[in-house]
């Protein structure tokens, strides 16, 4: 069992883009929600927090480099 939760949307579903160049955009969305019209624009770094039972990671994905960096 676990969880991410996300900057953008807290623990809310979120669409992560990775273009072939490297960077990174995201949005709060769900399937629900039909197709977005064009891709977000980056405006911050997405911070994700991936948790196992009582193990939490912490990461930034920046809006130019498609790498996740872990904070410890």
């Amino acid at each position: 069992m676990g969880s991410l939760a996300t900057s953008a949307t807290s623990s809310g579903p979120v669409a992560i883009f990775i273009s072939t160049s490297g960077t990174v955009s995201y949005t709060a969305w769900t399937p629900a929600a039909g197709p977005l019209a064009q891709e977000p624009a980056c405006t911050a770094p997405l911070e994700l927090t991936i948790s196992a039972g009582r193990t939490l990671a912490n990461f930034d994905l920046p809006c130019g480099d498609a790498r996740l960096v872990r904070h410890i």
